[in-house]
């Protein structure tokens, strides 16, 4: 925070200003990541690097932007004070020192074009090696489809960016996942939708897992695209129909004390939106009827003695699907499907394999 800059002119690239203070990392792995508070303003702005040429400062304004920068810019200082661009770039021309101003910058882009591989995700360089080894050893690195093979108009949930290939842990074992190789850099999207609206629930679900900077991007014809443009493609109905491909959450674990025998006929599936441990308040539980008020509310008690408040009793996984998305709209973020066999939870995924569904 605040560092003191060298005396000349410098440059930065400024990638956000918040209120509140930032914890590093939410930034991706960018570094070297500075803070700067100024006299009578609320805001904090943060930038990344430090560069003695606008050339410099240019390319990785450019690189850091499709990882979700839209907005970095770049700033410069004279002494350590803050000027103009249009300031630097003319005491820069007065100086007259023009040859060795492009020696410096080509020497700076050189350095920036040729730096290591470093990882761009939060991880050390020893926890980004570690993991490398492991995906090589265990062959689990995560199935992807390069986005640029697909067609149409789709919306994704962005879900993260790396600088090598990741373990399908490493993106809380999402699926499907979308891959899109830009600059030197590997970017993650999960989930294809038709409707931006749909996008923006699984984003709001995937945050929740802890993906605090997941957000929805497009793509058109294997091609990023900023959502305004995609929504105006959609209105004028220019973009091809997509198959729309959910988001598929890992499932929770199913501790059976002993084999579960599954009655098919006796399979349903609901839509889980509390659990308590203790009593539960009043005023949720008159919020829950409030939601299921057209489907019934289940009360459930598990093996642990936690009660669990559940919508209906779907046959059909995709009607159970198209309630979650309501009662999410409805404003229970952390709602997801389940499924019982009588009165014994078992896993989606067994369950729709016995429904052939």
């Amino acid at each position: 925070m605040n560092i003191p800059l060298p005396d000349g002119i410098v440059f930065k690239v400024q990638i956000g200003a918040f209120k509140a203070p930032v914890k590093n990392e939410s930034f991706k792995g960018l570094n070297p990541i500075t803070g700067e508070t100024l006299e009578g303003s609320q805001y904090v702005r943060y930038y990344v690097g430090l560069f003695y040429s606008e050339d410099a400062a240019a390319i990785v304004r450019d690189q850091i932007k499709p990882i979700g920068y839209n907005d970095a810019f770049i700033v410069a200082y004279k002494d350590g004070k803050k000027i103009t661009l249009f300031e630097a770039r003319r005491l820069l021309k007065e100086k007259g020192d023009v040859e060795n101003y492009k020696q410096l910058a080509q020497a700076e882009v050189d350095k920036i074009k040729n730096r290591t591989n470093e990882p761009v995700n939060n991880k050390t360089n020893e926890q980004q090696h570690t993991t490398q080894l492991n995906n090589q050893q265990n062959n689990q690195t995560v199935n992807s489809t390069n986005v640029t093979n697909t067609s149409g108009l789709f919306y994704t949930v962005q879900i993260g960016v790396y600088k090598n290939p990741v373990s399908a842990q490493d993106l809380k074992n999402l699926s499907p996942i979308y891959e899109e190789h830009a600059y030197s850099f590997i970017r993650y999207t999960t989930g294809k939708y038709n409707d931006f609206k749909k996008a923006d629930i699984e984003k709001n679900r995937i945050i929740q897992l802890g993906i605090s900077d997941a957000f929805v991007s497009a793509y058109y014809n294997g091609k990023r695209l900023s959502v305004a443009d995609a929504l105006k493609i959609e209105i004028q109905n220019k973009g091809t129909s997509t198959e729309q491909i959910e988001v598929k959450y890992p499932e929770q674990q199913i501790n059976n004390k002993q084999n579960l025998s599954i009655i098919k006929d006796s399979i349903v599936f609901k839509v889980q939106i509390g659990s308590f441990k203790e009593q539960v308040p009043v005023a949720k539980v008159a919020r829950y009827l409030e939601i299921a008020a057209n489907y019934g509310l289940n009360q459930d008690k598990d093996e642990n003695g936690i009660i669990i408040y559940s919508i209906g009793k779907f046959k059909s996984y995709d009607e159970a699907i198209k309630m979650r998305d309501v009662v999410i709209n409805d404003g229970e973020k952390d709602a997801f499907v389940v499924a019982y066999s009588g009165r014994q939870k078992i896993s989606v995924n067994d369950a729709k394999k016995t429904l052939e569904q």
